[in-house]
């Protein structure tokens, strides 16, 4: 996928206004462009933040798995197990093209979220539960 799709834009603009951030705005800014149903949950926000505070993540780190993740591709040969992706519409940091590339070339099992955001396990836990029973269930009916 190109690098306007594997990162946006905009998330890439955010991601550098996290950089600069404090710590504890650095969380509440992540959870705003990962999520998009949990940015008002303050709990959620002050544990993150708890968290940040107790195992800080250094910038240059930061800076390393952006780097990383910009350098990752996708092994060419298919795996040899089946695989389900699961993508986001909604997704502000990743466009899901990305996953339904990965999963044209993998002819792989994928499943779009019409609503949540990139962390689909914390906007939509009961959904992402269900596509895997789901594709579980099927995979073992097509044995």
């Amino acid at each position: 996928s190109p690098c306007y799709q594997r990162i946006r834009p905009r998330g890439l603009l955010t991601l550098l206004r996290i950089l600069s951030s404090s710590a504890l705005q650095r969380e509440a800014q992540i959870l705003a462009l990962t999520s998009a149903t949990q940015q008002a949950n303050q709990a959620l926000r002050q544990r993150w933040q708890h968290y940040a505070r107790e195992q800080p993540v250094s910038i240059s780190n930061t800076l390393r798995q952006l780097l990383a993740a910009s350098r990752y591709r996708a092994p060419l040969n298919l795996p040899n197990t089946a695989v389900l992706l699961l993508a986001s519409d909604q997704d502000k940091l990743v466009n899901a093209q990305c996953s339904a590339a990965i999963a044209q070339h993998w002819h792989c099992s994928i499943q779009h979220h019409p609503s949540a955001g990139h962390d689909l396990t914390l906007d939509d836990s009961q959904w992402v539960c269900q596509q895997i029973q789901a594709w579980l269930t099927t995979k073992r009916l097509l044995r």
